[in-house]
């Protein structure tokens, strides 16, 4: 199953749509939630935005930097997951090179329907 949060990033582009975006965001993370209380689920978070970009210069892929606030919601989720169901999350830093398969658009733009391809 994917399951997808809108980026704080994005979350007020178009306007019109940010109540929309936030109740599917809070969707989501219900449904995260009951799956950390269910156990037994894999789940990976990109929380730098999911998107590996080389870099400008070198055109060499790093690894975003990591931003211990980014998973703290989810550490909370983990700690409430294990008071309800007694069952432990188990947190695993890992990093995934999506850029061959997925890749972004070059540049970073804070609009809607960008162009996406999958190589195959």
């Amino acid at each position: 199953n994917l399951l997808s949060i809108h980026s704080k990033k994005y979350i007020e582009n178009p306007p019109e749509k940010k109540a929309e975006k936030q109740a599917h965001n809070t969707k989501t993370m219900k449904k995260m939630q009951g799956l950390l209380e269910e156990g037994g689920t894999f789940l990976w978070v990109a929380p730098s935005g999911g998107r590996d970009r080389p870099d400008p210069l070198t055109r060499e892929f790093v690894v975003a930097p990591f931003d211990e606030r980014s998973i703290q919601m989810f550490k909370l989720m983990a700690q409430k997951a294990e008071g309800s169901s007694g069952r432990k999350t188990h947190f695993f830093p890992m990093s995934m090179l999506t850029h061959e398969l997925v890749p972004p658009p070059d540049g970073i733009k804070a609009g809607v329907g960008e162009k996406r391809s999958a190589k195959r």
